[in-house]
């Protein structure tokens, strides 16, 4: 009985350690198999960069933007560091996709099923009408960036770039073109004593190559670009001395000007110790050993920015293109700014996009007859303007139509070239310096800017 009782007391201790080691190999296995990144289910994955100090401010808007629009605030927004712990588990599943700029906002998977991205949507087109552009990757969808944002590849070194810079000098402007002009960038600022600089800006050779179209002012070597600080006396003809003066003030040159007559050649001097700086400011004017001087040509470049109510400037440029014919270009930008959330967002909501889409794309399909196309698309009232318009401008509306489909695309120049000429009203750019935004004055300036002008555009 003793023998009995000893011997099931063996099996119940083998069976506890049987049962113990599948516990223990069930364990292992699971581990084994685990995700490498933890899921959060129906959250907004914010994923954060600690060396972007000017990303933070317009992504936390948008955040927020989202909590308070989208999901009735049963959707949680969950916060991880990039470079480590499980935000960089998460980027690193992205990077096999290509993904190179932090920081990010995701959506886990789950809540493709759900209202979410109807409510996305409907939220974006109360503030533009636009919408949401997201790209699936693995187990989460990735919001197209609508904030600053940095490159950044794991495992690449830091490039340093050291940054000495006037106290009013727009450094956020500067970080912004940084950060997305090579990879890991880091930037260290640091005082400046010399009163001749205005910025000095010491990198590696490859972001220095990148970021050199961004300075028209500067000086460069190899690795470093300064700014001067340039200075230029103005002597120009009354109805140009404040447009120059305008335009080289707000590229940071300080400025003296008076007025003076040269005949009917000779618009304006302007005398510097810096004519090549000053010529970047000043496209088309002519080098001389003091200085520069604009003067009359043959030719001349529009420059026109559309933010709404076109139709008045389309009917001044065609009364110009009729008198000036092949010696007047043309080149359309339509203004798209970001709101207080970071969205992009265009005067006239989507259907002022709409329209600005189809015309950019009928200049990029044959340039010459944009004027036609915007003028005819103004027009119409049916809802084949695209059509209509390409018809009236003798353009091919398939080829049209199909770069219109790539709307997502036209947005994002459009906010950049925006961002780039910092013009933000219907106006006109004559010859990449002269701004117009009255009604009536772009023939003004042309007739006193060509050579030879037309008596039915200018009289005389």
């Amino acid at each position: 009985m003793r023998e009995k009782r000893t011997d099931q007391v063996k099996y119940v201790i083998i069976a506890a350690i049987v049962g113990f080691l599948l516990g223990v190999a069930v364990v292992l296995v699971a581990s084994k198999y685990k995700p490498a990144v933890p899921y959060y289910q129906r959250s907004i994955v914010v994923l954060q960069d600690p060396n972007c100090d000017i990303c933070a401010p317009d992504l936390n808007r948008v955040v927020r933007f989202l909590e308070n629009n989208v999901g009735n605030g049963k959707i949680r927004a969950v916060w991880l560091d990039v470079t480590r712990g499980d935000g960089a588990k998460i980027y690193s599943q992205l990077r096999e996709a290509n993904a190179n700029l932090v920081p990010l906002i995701l959506f886990s998977k789950d809540l493709e099923g759900s209202k979410f991205f109807e409510e996305l949507n409907k939220a974006l087109a109360a503030q533009g009408g636009l919408r949401a552009n997201v790209i699936r990757i693995g187990s989460y969808y990735v919001l197209r960036p609508m904030w600053p944002t940095r490159r950044y590849i794991p495992g690449v070194p830091e490039k340093i770039v050291d940054v000495w810079a006037d106290k009013n000098y727009n450094v956020n402007g500067l970080k912004r073109i940084l950060y997305l002009a090579a990879d890991n960038v880091v930037v260290k600022l640091h005082d400046t004593t010399d009163n001749d600089v205005i910025l000095r800006v010491k990198a590696p050779r490859s972001v220095i190559h990148a970021i050199s179209p961004y300075f028209p002012l500067a000086r460069t070597t190899s690795d470093e670009i300064e700014v001067p600080r340039v200075k230029a006396t103005i002597l120009a003809r009354p109805e140009f001395a404040k447009p120059i003066e305008s335009r080289l003030m707000a590229a940071g040159v300080q400025t003296e000007t008076n007025t003076a007559y040269y005949g009917t050649y000779v618009l304006a001097n302007i005398i510097t110790a810096y004519p090549d700086i000053v010529g970047k400011i000043l496209p088309g004017a002519h080098y001389y050993a003091n200085g520069l001087s604009i003067t009359r040509e043959e030719q001349a470049n529009l420059d026109v920015f559309i933010s709404e109510n076109e139709n008045q400037m389309l009917d001044e440029l065609n009364k110009i293109v009729t008198a000036l014919g092949n010696r007047i270009t043309i080149t359309p930008h339509y203004v798209v700014g970001v709101d207080a959330t970071g969205l992009p967002i265009m005067q006239g909501g989507q259907k002022a996009f709409q329209r600005a889409a189809a015309e950019y794309c009928a200049y990029l399909v044959r340039p010459n007859r944009w004027l036609a196309f915007a003028e005819a698309y103004g027009k119409c009232t049916s809802g084949n303007c695209v059509e209509e318009a390409a018809e009236a401008a003798d353009l091919n509306a398939q080829a049209v139509k199909q770069c219109v489909e790539n709307s997502d695309q036209l947005l994002s120049f459009f906010v950049n070239d925006t961002a780039r000429y910092k013009i933000v009203k219907t106006s006109v750019l004559i010859d990449g310096w002269l701004y117009v935004d009255e009604p009536g004055m772009i023939e003004k300036y042309l007739c006193a800017m060509i050579s030879f002008p037309p008596k039915k555009l200018c009289g005389g």
